[in-house]
């Protein structure tokens, strides 16, 4: 009865005010055009593909599904990146869906040897679109059973979508032994593109705040990357913070290069208020990255959720 009930209301909650938070993974640090476009070219590759894949678990018999496609290059002159991502969410009878296609362009600007800035653009267009006769109402109660014949009476419509604009700065701090700290704002929905479920409203501005670190424990093989997204929209705000160690294996940890050396990697995360994130993951001659992760519900919804939220990405960097 508990999980029918919360059932009902996520999607309730979802069709009328599903726009109050956008779609994001708990391993947010691997989905950069989703943080801050500003974030793209980022690193020393030539560019990277990212795919992310996250299962909300079993709130309803079809819980959310969540894909991402993601891939960004350095142009010519390194010093403008471009970026493309694809999102792809599906969930519930009604096969609610979220479809968004963004292009990213960002450009850096060097402010001496150590610092310096990232002004980041994104693009996209956002549809959504519910298989209605897969739905059932009150309404349409005969008196016996629910008939889903009868009018349901409910101005649900099958599709919409707009088209929306977003930007962000990132500021970068390298240091010795590839040391580095990253600290960025950025806004979505700066356009407040007009939804429409059952009636005409206008998307509110996501303010994302993020830092990160890279720091190599001295005369170790050990480096600790720290992160923290704090997310603002309208009445709704996130704040995950915490951190993974990356540890070199294989081969003589000391003086393998980095480039041909594999890594593991292992983290803990806590989503305020929400779940605490185990991540673990391998990372091959620093060319390929495989992270699994997984939620265990510290909220309200936990009595609904004997699976929390599992999630897995896998990045590819292009070498130079």
């Amino acid at each position: 009865m508990i999980k029918k009930l919360l059932a009902y209301l996520l999607f309730y909650i979802g069709v009328n005010n599903c726009f109050s938070q956008d779609v994001h993974f708990s391993q947010f640090y691997n989905t950069p055009q989703l943080i801050n476009p500003a974030l793209i070219g980022d690193g020393t590759m030539k560019g990277r593909l990212i795919f992310n894949y996250r299962n909300q678990g079993n709130f309803t018999a079809n819980p959310y599904k969540t894909i991402a496609f993601a891939g960004d290059a350095k142009l010519r002159n390194k010093n403008f990146s471009s970026g493309l991502l694809f999102i792809r969410d599906k969930s519930g009878d009604g096969n609610f869906s979220t479809t968004n296609i963004c292009l990213s362009g960002a450009s850096n600007v060097q402010l001496n040897k150590d610092h310096s800035l990232k002004l980041g653009i994104q693009a996209g267009w956002t549809q959504f679109a519910t298989d209605i006769q897969n739905l059932t109402w009150n309404s349409q109660f005969d008196g016996t059973k629910i008939n889903p014949d009868n009018p349901s009476g409910e101005n649900l419509k099958k599709s919409f979508g707009y088209f929306d604009l977003s930007a962000g700065i990132v500021w970068k701090y390298i240091m010795t032994n590839k040391n580095e700290i990253r600290a960025g704002v950025s806004a979505y929905h700066l356009t407040h593109p007009a939804y429409n479920a059952f009636s005409t409203k206008s998307v509110d501005t996501r303010w994302n705040g993020y830092l990160d670190a890279n720091i190599l424990i001295k005369n170790t093989s050990i480096r600790i990357l720290p992160s923290l997204l704090y997310m603002k929209q309208r009445n709704a705000n996130e704040l995950t913070l915490g951190t993974s160690v990356k540890y070199k294996i294989g081969m003589n940890q000391r003086s393998t290069p980095d480039r041909i050396a594999s890594f593991a990697y292992l983290g803990a995360y806590y989503r305020m208020q929400d779940a605490m994130i185990i991540l673990a993951g391998l990372s091959f001659q620093e060319q390929m990255v495989v992270c699994f992760s997984y939620d265990i519900t510290t909220s309200q919804l936990s009595p609904a959720s004997k699976q929390g939220g599992i999630e897995f990405s896998v990045h590819y960097f292009i070498p130079n």
